[in-house]
């Protein structure tokens, strides 16, 4: 143990701050454990003394130490650091076995199976039995209580507090089965031809991801340079693949080498390439692109700074220094994560260094790889600007004809030679894949754009593909006014409040309208597109159509508003839990809808709830045809499509939060259709629920939440509370508390259809 306050640390006679000290700690002194009680350890100092030692200021290591202790809640994050702020690495799940390394504080520092380090809060973990024949230094898990006061051999007198009138509990109101919709048919299933020619090697070590985002999705494995992959599935850049671990998930395109036959594959976000080589008869077939430099066999370095050089445990800045390598060490480089490297010295210590502090040692240059065959053809789809498309193509002995469309697919004729086709999916900005056919290049888009051709030669086509405004009509309902906005192509407009104006964007986009507008609407181009102006005052929401966009200006009211609650987790998902309150956080999300959606309805809204019981949301139908090895997302894209279909007016998803901490947070996510909407909202809703219910705020925050990211409308997902603390989660569990909290949604809800805010 040593202090973690530079001022040192006091020790005492006795487990308590009013025991007396007898001795202190200098920060850079260690002792060893004892025992534990009460948020204290009991420690022996280098003189062979005796005393007591506050958690809450030590540092304990486990590092020698074979300790273990298993994940005691549903969910825990992962963090890369001791708090609350530190980045989240993973999400562990109930019982995960963990080895321990150290305690500071409340925080223990664990490491998984995989072999990777980081920080979880120990009140949610459980230290494992020891082996008989081993010592336990305390019967209680450290840091997770605070310290006594009592002095020993004294008792306080007990009065007994002074009794209570009843609590009188009142049950949510029951929900309609019409609450619950019912989407008639599965999600379309991407157009993905069959991936089996295609060949996937890493060329560089990364990691895979549960989905595509570094950010929102938790890693899965790591993949090292030269490792052959089993091709899936590719979207916006991303390729998803299996490892050889048999682990699933999304790995840049970029640290990936795709071929498939005589078609070699290049992906990254906002460019998809597709390159032709075919081979002269009788040559050997081509070899795979080029990799990335990897691990070779006893690579070696040297440190060459004079300072030496951190050997640390993680691949950051941030990560833990273990030893200083002198200048001139040699080093084995086992792995590496660039720029950082993963070293064995010569005294057998393993870490993380910067490669930009070494130099190699005595090992020759790699060999050169043999040279592909040069393409024949090449074709690239980028995305030059938002909102829009450019394809160049290249053909060296074939000569190109004028471009062809053909309902949603646009062909570059060209003759190949070959009798089948393949293709790489792309999933970014509308165009679904980029495929080499018989008769030539064909680009699948969702919608067929406005098509212009910047070059046109019989070696080289290139074309830019523009949505377009076609058309612009309005009408008047009972409780708003709607303008279509009739479109030609994809597109993904914004809308943003401009004094008195709505403004709506569309990015990329041309003028295929003219003059015929309706009064109060302007069209004019912009340096990103398209820009129409409407002239309003009235708060809006952005929905989608079949042939375009619509732009509702809400009256003020719920009556007519169409609104998607979603009561978090639900069924074998039960969220955090308290265990000494007996609450589980999917029955609590599901009893404050229920009493939310009672309240809209009878103000005349349309509300429909993504669950009405202690069960998955989504149908088992589509949850056995969706991914098994990602559930969870199938049942989280699930809540959002409803809302989506539904052209909902608001989607809210009700949570409670779980860990250290207390108080009110509510997400959204900016990049939607709906992004600065979804802001509003949530603003409104942490000006209101905190007021109502006396809750810390915690404030408006724009995050990835999975459910507010793939909704269209206007989404947030508001935290009500921690269920985890021990007073906020006494008042989640009464009835009179969740009242509260549904009326405070109520006025937030109001205020956001009657005012702009922005």
């Amino acid at each position: 143990m040593k202090s973690i306050d530079q001022d040192g640390l006091n020790l005492r006679s006795g487990p308590g701050t009013t025991y007396q000290v007898v001795s202190t700690l200098a920060a850079d002194q260690s002792v060893k454990v004892l025992d534990a009680k009460d948020g204290w350890y009991k420690v022996r100092t280098e003189s062979g003394a005796e005393a007591w030692a506050a958690g809450w200021v030590s540092r304990v290591s486990y590092e020698d130490e074979e300790v273990y202790a298993v994940v005691d809640t549903d969910v825990l994050n992962f963090r890369k650091e001791p708090s609350m702020s530190g980045q989240v690495l993973a999400v562990l799940k109930t019982g995960e076995r963990l080895r321990l390394m150290e305690v500071v504080g409340e925080w223990w520092r664990v490491r998984r199976s995989s072999g990777v380090d980081g920080w979880v809060n120990g009140k949610f973990m459980k230290r494992e039995a020891q082996q008989p024949g081993t010592q336990q230094p305390g019967a209680q898990q450290p840091g997770t209580q605070q310290p006594g006061t009592q002095q020993p051999g004294t008792q306080q007198p007990v009065t007994p507090p002074p009794a209570k009138p009843p609590v009188v509990e009142t049950p949510a109101p029951a929900a309609p089965s019409w609450a619950v919709p019912v989407l008639a048919a599965l999600p379309p299933a991407p157009s993905v031809r069959p991936t089996g020619a295609k060949q996937v090697v890493a060329s560089a070590a990364a990691t895979v991801y549960l989905g595509r985002s570094t950010v929102a999705f938790d890693p899965v494995d790591k993949v090292k340079p030269g490792e052959k992959l089993k091709f899936l599935d590719a979207a916006e850049g991303w390729v998803k693949v299996e490892t050889p671990r048999g682990l699933k998930g999304w790995i840049p395109g970029t640290a990936v080498a795709v071929t498939e036959g005589k078609l070699a594959y290049q992906l990254k976000e906002g460019a998809w390439s597709l390159s032709y080589a075919p081979v002269a008869p009788g040559a050997p077939a081509p070899a795979a692109p080029p990799t990335a430099p990897g691990v070779t066999a006893k690579e070696q370095r040297v440190v060459r700074d004079a300072d030496g050089l951190n050997l640390r445990q993680t691949a950051s800045e941030s990560g833990k220094k273990v030893a200083v390598l002198p200048q001139g060490e040699i080093l084995e480089v086992l792995d590496r994560e660039v720029p950082w490297l993963w070293v064995k010295t010569a005294s057998g210590r393993i870490g993380w260094v910067h490669g930009a502090y070494t130099d190699p040692y005595g090992t020759p240059p790699p060999a050169a790889p043999a040279p592909a065959p040069k393409p024949t053809l090449t074709a690239t789809l980028t995305t030059p600007t938002p909102g829009a498309l450019q394809l160049e193509i290249t053909s060296a002995d074939k000569p190109l004809a004028e471009p062809r469309p053909d309902g949603n697919t646009l062909l570059i004729p060209v003759i190949t030679g070959e009798t089948a086709t393949a293709a790489i999916p792309v999933g970014s900005g509308g165009a679904r894949e980029l495929a080499l056919t018989p008769t030539g290049v064909a680009l699948s888009l969702d919608a067929m754009p406005s098509l212009q051709i910047l070059e046109k030669s019989p070696s080289r086509m290139v074309v830019l593909l523009r949505p377009a405004v076609a058309g612009v009509t309005v009408k008047a309902l009972s409780d708003r006014t709607v303008y279509n906005f009739q479109v030609s192509g994809p597109m993904l407009p914004r809308t943003r409040a401009a004094g008195a104006n709505v403004v709506v964007e569309f990015p990329g986009a041309i003028d295929q309208v003219g003059s015929k507008l309706p009064a109060g609407v302007k069209l004019e181009p912009t340096a990103k597109g398209l820009q129409a102006t409407v002239a309003s005052r009235q708060p809006y929401s952005l929905k989608r159509t079949d042939g375009g966009f619509e732009l509702h200006l809400y009256q003020p009211g719920l009556t007519g508003k169409t609104i998607v609650l979603d009561p978090g987790h639900g069924g074998p998902d039960g969220g955090a839990v308290n265990n000494s309150l007996g609450i589980r956080e999917a029955n609590i999300n599901l009893q404050i809808s229920l009493r939310l959606r009672a309240l809209l309805a009878a103000k005349g809204a349309t509300v429909l709830m993504s669950r009405i019981s202690d069960v998955r949301s989504v149908p088992a139908a589509i949850l056995a045809a969706g991914p098994q090895d990602d559930l969870t997302h199938v049942d989280l894209g699930y809540r959002s499509r409803i809302a989506n279909e539904l052209k909902a007016d608001a989607f809210i998803s009700v949570h409670n939060n779980c860990c250290s901490g207390s108080g009110t947070e509510t997400y959204y996510t900016s990049g939607i259709l709906n992004g600065e909407r979804s802001g509003t909202l949530a603003r409104l809703i942490q000006q209101e629920l905190p007021k109502g219910l006396g809750s810390t705020n915690r404030g408006a925050m724009d995050d990835l939440m999975y459910v507010t990211r793939t909704a269209d409308g206007p989404a947030v997902l508001v935290e009500v509370g921690f269920l985890s603390h021990p007073v906020e989660g006494a008042k989640l569990k009464t009835s009179a508390y969740q009242e509260q909290a549904a009326q405070s949604l109520v006025k937030a809800l109001d205020r956001f259809f009657a005012e702009r805010t922005e």
